[in-house]
């Protein structure tokens, strides 16, 4: 910036919220010296494939020591055309009334796309864990990058991958939402990357590199030393060396491979074992020790937990031995590791598509319910319960009918939070039993009968509802607090008379001044 801006404080710590189609890569606090404001700066990372063309930001500001500072300051970005993965923001002030401001909360209203979709929401942005480099590896790191290679030639690995609660970091140091499939910058897939970081397998494969290249420098010097054995008879006689490469072309050398590839059979040398069979052809059963090299290397495969590489070979022997069986197998311990490991969406995917393999239509259970329980304490309410109410094996799951309580339950506390008292009594009532449930329904039943549109024929109803899920004691004490707040005594009196509570009964709580909680007690 010229000299005009002094620079106050950089924050380069990224931001980011769950489902938010931008993250904030990092910000600056500026003082303008011709209008003696504060200004910030924002550098915003696109994360969608679609172009935006707007987006819309609410400010609030605090001092140094968190108080807050006036009003949300409303800020909006205008006449983009941000494409994916590319940045917007960085050349635009956003000036600030309050020059005490030091801290801030970045808050994400809304995204327009050149499409005319938009997202919106009311996104926090919170600060993003830092990335890792590749040392994490240690000193698997160069078998890292060299398996990368393989999969993916496009992208260079700078950091250490992280598969996170609401994003992923990719190797090549891009920030990518859960849901993308595919990277943002370098369109690496996010399962390939990912497989890659089984230690255990690159373990495997450095000592198979080291191996292959031992066996190369032995073969080497095989080829060496029978080629100094075939000049020698060369030198003897023309018709001995016409003999001897023939004998050893068609019966010496082959007859050697397959030896030899027996013992790396034996060895567990599959995938040499059986690239030497391929190259024997049909020499006495190579065809047979091809296939059944392949095998013994899926099981190997399999062994070392590489399941999605292990599955393809299953694939691949199709019918082979119980090569299909082998191929579920894969598939559930898949699934029991994701399970294991806390990602129960991807689990239940696998597990539906087992079907009625071994204990998988339980897992799938177990699962949804643990996925759950992750959205009640995420606060997601609605998604938790339209798992839950579908679960059907609830006696084999510990816990299961207190969290389902607690959902209604919850779900209950906030629709009488927001003012639904009829919605938050039909969830309350259903779990009467259930803490204090009754007496949340009380509440509930207060505020519905103190509404000033009720007339004596609605009240009569409501009353008449009421008595089933309560006792004339309570029932009375509902209706003292109702009149409290209403001021209706003649009216909820008639009522009263009319439906057989005791008016002796309602009168004392009247003017006893009891509270409606000591009826529940």
């Amino acid at each position: 910036m010229s000299e005009r801006f002094r620079c106050i404080k950089i924050y380069g710590e990224q931001q980011g919220c769950r489902s938010c189609p931008v993250i904030l890569q990092k910000s600056g606090l500026f003082f303008d010296s011709v209008k003696s404001l504060n200004i910030l700066q924002f550098k915003f990372i696109n994360l969608q494939p679609k172009n935006i063309e707007a987006l819309k930001l609410e400010i609030q500001c605090f001092d140094l020591d968190q108080n807050p500072l006036g009003d949300h300051v409303l800020f909006q970005y205008m006449d983009l055309n941000v494409g994916k993965n590319e940045s917007f923001g960085e050349q635009t002030p956003v000036y600030l009334s309050q020059n005490g401001a030091r801290k801030f909360n970045i808050y994400v209203k809304k995204v327009y796309f050149e499409d005319d979709s938009n997202w919106e929401g009311d996104a926090l942005l919170r600060p993003l864990s830092p990335q890792k480099d590749l040392e994490e590896f240690g000193e698997l790191k160069q078998q890292f990058l060299f398996e990368l290679k393989k999969v993916w030639s496009k992208t260079e690995g700078n950091i250490y991958p992280e598969d996170l609660e609401d994003f992923w970091y990719c190797t090549c140091g891009a920030v990518n939402l859960k849901s993308q499939t595919e990277c943002i910058a370098c369109d690496i897939s996010k399962d390939e990357l990912f497989s890659l970081l089984d230690f255990g397998f690159l373990l495997e494969r450095k000592k198979e590199r080291e191996e292959q290249d031992a066996l190369t420098v032995q073969k080497k010097k095989r080829v060496r030393r029978k080629r100094r054995i075939a000049l020698l008879f060369c030198v003897s006689a023309t018709a001995v060396l016409c003999a001897g490469i023939f004998l050893y072309i068609e019966i010496i050398r082959p007859n050697n491979l397959y030896q030899q590839e027996n013992i790396d059979l034996e060895n567990g040398n599959y995938v040499d074992a059986r690239n030497i069979y391929i190259e024997l052809g049909d020499y006495k059963d190579s065809g047979n020790k091809q296939v059944e090299a392949r095998y013994l290397e899926a099981e190997k495969t399999l062994e070392l937990k590489r399941y999605d590489e292990a599955e393809k070979i299953y694939d691949e022997l199709n019918n082979y031995k119980d090569s299909q069986t082998k191929k579920l197998e894969c598939i559930y311990q898949k699934a029991d590791e994701l399970l294991e490991n806390e990602k129960y969406a991807d689990a239940v995917k696998l597990y539906a598509e087992l079907g009625e393999y071994k204990d998988s239509p339980f897992k799938t259970e177990k699962a949804n319910f643990k996925l759950a329980q992750i959205y009640m304490e995420q606060g997601e309410l609605k998604e938790a319960y339209s798992i839950l109410k579908e679960i059907k094996q609830v006696d084999l799951l510990d816990d299961y009918q207190d969290t389902y309580n607690e959902c209604r339950y919850q779900i209950a506390q906030y629709n009488m939070k927001h003012r639904n008292m009829q919605t938050a009594y039909k969830e309350l009532v259903n779990i009467i039993r259930y803490k204090d449930s009754r007496y949340q329904a009380a509440r509930c039943a207060v505020n519905i009968l103190s509404s000033p549109y009720l007339v004596k024929e609605e009240i009569a109803v409501l009353i008449k509802d009421f008595s089933r899920d309560f006792d004339d004691d309570q029932l009375a004490a509902i209706i003292y607090s109702a009149y409290g707040m209403t001021q209706r005594d003649d009216m909820l009196h008639n009522v009263a008379i009319i439906d057989g509570i005791s008016y002796a009964g309602y009168r004392e709580w009247l003017y006893s001044g009891k509270s409606l909680i000591s009826a529940f007690q």
